[in-house]
Parts: structure tokens; sequence; C-alpha cells
């Protein structure tokens, strides 16, 4: 039988780096085209220059620098509710907690609606900590390295790679707390999963949140209001009043597409 006529290749040189002991391999591939429909690939390992090793060695140091630090500083770390406290926030303290008849500026809920107190509350734990605009500058200077030491023109200035995979515990004292990661790209916390006051999950998949039957347990005014405020944002739900001052279990039921009835139970 005749052999398919080969009609095609391209050369590129692939660098795989293990961002947790910066162990780092560089392979030279050859992507051949066979009749415009087979595609095969041949890679041979090459040696990583040590510039690129050295650069990469710099960057998991400094990352690991930012990582111990960011585990100080969020030990036993209060935020308080008050937004005009926010920038007087400090570890072991749980001051500021609010009654039911004071407003509630910040908590869990706001976290997570409202990106620019996100942005703010990310700002200000960083400038605490100077060495993430380090991890950042080492980064792009090893992304730098790799482009000149490999001739990779066309390298993302990233790579894609996420250096820093530790999450953070975000707590309010009002008992709010949300679990969070850190977006080096973006520079921002994205929530991976949050409580509320009442110990209730909050939803915060990307999107709509999960549907609101069930449950949910509610101490005060706030936070009935908040838990109100927080669904309505992406269902439409008739509340039945709530008691003032009174601890209850507010019992959502489905009433149609997208639409909820909630009651409170209280004791």
């Amino acid at each position: 039988m005749k052999m398919a006529a080969q009609r095609g290749h391209r050369n590129e040189t692939v660098v795989v780096i293990d961002t947790a002991s910066g162990k780092t391999k560089a392979y030279d591939a050859r992507i051949q085209f066979v009749d415009d429909r087979i595609k095969t690939v041949v890679a041979t390992e090459r040696d990583v220059p040590q510039k690129v090793t050295d650069s990469i060695a710099d960057l998991i140091y400094s990352r690991d620098l930012f990582v111990s630090d960011l585990e100080s500083m969020f030990d036993n770390l209060v935020i308080p509710t008050s937004k005009s406290e926010t920038h007087q926030f400090s570890r072991k303290s749980s001051a500021n907690t609010q009654s039911d008849s004071s407003p509630k500026e910040a908590n869990a809920y706001e976290f997570i609606m409202n990106s620019s107190y996100r942005k703010e509350l990310f700002d200000l734990f960083i400038a605490l900590n100077p060495n993430f605009k380090d991890v950042k500058k080492k980064k792009s200077l090893t992304f730098t390295d790799i482009q000149a030491s490999f001739q990779a023109k066309g390298i993302s200035v990233n790579g894609g790679i996420k250096w820093v995979n530790e999450n953070v515990k975000l707590p309010w004292s009002d008992g709010s707390y949300v679990i969070a990661s850190i977006n080096e790209d973006i520079e921002n916390f994205e929530v991976v999963v949050a409580y509320d006051e009442g110990k209730n999950q909050i939803p915060v998949l990307k999107g709509n949140p999960d549907s609101p039957v069930g449950k949910h347990k509610i101490l005060n005014g706030n936070h009935a209001e908040d838990y109100q405020n927080y669904l309505n944002t992406y269902y439409k739900i008739d509340f039945s009043k709530y008691p003032t001052g009174q601890s209850c279990t507010m019992s959502c039921r489905e009433a149609g597409t997208a639409t909820y009835v909630c009651t409170y139970s209280c004791k």
C-alpha cells in the first residue's frame, strides 16, 4: 500500500514547570501533518538554560515568602462590618459586632456582591504584604528569560500558570466569612465558598446561585435583610414580613419558574 504524502510540519518548544517545586523540563516538539487530517508529534527533551532555572528558583522563593506572610496575616483575622473601620482592622479582634438596630455596611454578602469592596480589601491586604508585587515582578522576568532563552516569541506573559494556589479565610465580626483564592492576573480575590452569620452557606456559583429552596437560620433583622437582598438579586421571591428582634428559620419553596415563596417561623 502506498504511504500517504506528508503535507507539512512545524517545530515548537514546550516548557513544563512544576509550580510547587520549580522543577522545569523543556522539549523540542516536531508536529507533522499527513493529508491535512493526521497529526503526529515527536518530542525530544532538551537542556534548560541555567538562566531560566535560576529565574524560576528566584520566583519560587519570592512566592514562598509571600505565602508565609499571607498565612501569618490571615491568622485569627477579623474584618469590621463597618466600612469606615475597614482600614483599621486587626488580628485577634472581634470589635464592632453590630446589634439588630444598627446599620450593617459590610459582611460576606457585601464582599460577594460588591466588586469594588472586594478590590478595596485585596489592595489593603496586599499593601501589607509587599512580597506580592515581588512575585508579579519575578514572574514577568521569568517569562522574559524563557522567551529569550528558547526564542519563544509567541509565549504568553503569564503562560496560563497559577503560582499562588493558597486559599485564605476572610471573616467578618458578624460571624460571616468567605474562603477566597487569589487571582494574580486581575489582582483580586475570587470566592470559593462563603457562609453568613447564621452559618448558612451562601450560593456563590458563577452565574445564578443554587435554588434557595430549603431552611435557613435567620438571627436578626439585619441578617434577614442581607439574605433577602442577596436572593432577590437572582430570583423573584415573595418574603413574608420578618418579626423584628426574633431568631427565626426561613423556609423557601418553589412557586413557579425561578419564583419562590419564603416564610419565617420564629420562636
